[in-house]
This record gives structure tokens, sequence and C-alpha cells, in this order.
């Protein structure tokens, strides 16, 4: 009686925080050094927090009593793009992928 189940989960590697995120395509491009961000957190330590998330997840999801063993692929470094927009009293954070927005305080962005 084992459901399996396919779910994405995105830790930033500056911070910490994560969330599941819906399917996405992962475009294989090189980057500069001078544009990539400083990565403060192992994979290890990305691993851990997204079995965390995920399980949390699927448990206030699925509504069952049961006890998840996540199986993880391989951690990757990915750079999603993200946009900031706003007119000087309204910002939002608005995701590459789907166009998805986010509200911002002024002063967060």
């Amino acid at each position: 009686g084992k459901r399996q189940t396919d779910v994405r989960c995105l830790i930033d590697a500056v911070n910490g925080h994560g969330a599941t995120a819906d399917r996405f395509d992962v475009d294989h491009e090189v980057m500069v050094d001078s544009s990539k961000i400083a990565v403060k957190f192992t994979a290890a330590e990305a691993t851990a927090a997204a079995q965390r998330i995920v399980t949390h997840s699927l448990g206030r999801n699925l509504r069952v009593i049961a006890r998840f063993e996540p199986d993880f692929d391989a951690a990757t470094l990915v750079y999603k793009k993200f946009w900031i927009v706003g007119d000087g009293q309204i910002r939002a954070l608005v995701d590459s992928v789907d166009g998805s927005m986010h509200p911002l305080r002024v002063r967060a962005a």
C-alpha cells in the first residue's frame, strides 16, 4: 500500500528558507563568476531542510496518518529568475516561470 508522488522543493542557498514548487524546466546556462550568489548552505543541510518541508507539506495536504519516507534526488544548485516590479508605492516579486506575484513591503525590496 505505498503511494508514490513527485514533489519539487526549493531551498534558498543563502537563508535556508524553502518551499514546495511547481514543476519547471532548467536551462543549463554558464554563469559568470561575478553574477553568482554566495552559497551558505551545504547540500546536506539543504536536503535536511527539504525533508522537513516535504514531510510537512505531504502531511498537511494528504491528511493521512502515515510516516513519510521521502527519497531525494541529488541536490542541484539552481538559479531561478525573479523580478521586482513596482511604481514607488507598491512593489511585488514576480516569478519568471509562472508569472505569479508576491507583494513586498516597499522597504523590503
